[in-house]
């Protein structure tokens, strides 16, 4: 098998096998860390990486300076993944955001109003204009002990099908009149479905 040489960085100093490896930068520090590396299976290869700015246009800015420690192909199959909430962000910041990204070849993953929104997403649909705190009291209804930065992953794991559904149909409701990964109003909304999707297929070529 052809052998990927990998930039000497305090990681790696090694060759690695041609395998598309997934890369996530998190604006979170703890709950979208936990919740991604809980996929983590034998024979993938993905990296979560923790990124200094909390604003969209920082973290796609630190995700391309930790990119350069990385021997980063996407012609090889290689994916970057931008994790961020829309927060009370405006509509010019997430645009540069995406903009910014996809002249890197880069991925954002958008999450509005807040990433929990993706958990709500494994029991039940919602379409109505909403808020962080409704999110969270709409998850307590099915995970009663909720906390944030708790690890809910097997919880969430055999709903997945339904979430990935949800998801989609709430992409499909905004595509048509707004790009909903930079747009405020464009709530509620989530890809995070893009990312688990990208990852399920790592694992079934693993």
């Amino acid at each position: 098998m052809m052998l990927r040489s990998i930039k000497p960085t305090k990681r790696s100093r090694a060759s690695r096998e041609t395998k598309p490896i997934i890369f996530i930068f998190c604006e979170g520090i703890k709950t979208e860390p936990l919740y991604f590396s809980s996929w983590r299976t034998r024979g993938m290869s993905m990296q979560i990486l923790q990124v200094s700015h909390t604003d969209p246009v920082g973290i796609v800015r630190d995700a391309r300076k930790l990119l350069e420690n990385y021997d980063f192909e996407p012609r090889a199959g290689d994916s970057a993944w931008c994790v961020y909430d829309v927060d009370e962000n405006e509509d010019t910041a997430i645009e540069s955001a995406l903009k910014f990204a996809e002249s890197k070849k880069f991925n954002v993953v958008v999450s509005n109003p807040c990433f929990e929104l993706w958990y709500l997403l494994h029991f039940q649909a919602i379409y109505s204009p909403t808020n962080g705190a409704n999110i969270s009291q709409l998850l307590k209804k099915h995970i009663p002990d909720y906390q944030k930065n708790n690890p809910v992953y097997s919880l969430l794991k055999p709903h997945v099908a339904t979430a990935i559904t949800n998801a989609k149909l709430l992409a499909i409701k905004y595509n048509a009149q707004v790009n909903p990964k930079c747009s405020r109003a464009a709530a509620p909304y989530t890809n995070v479905y893009e990312l688990v999707e990208t990852i399920l297929d790592a694992q079934a070529r693993a």
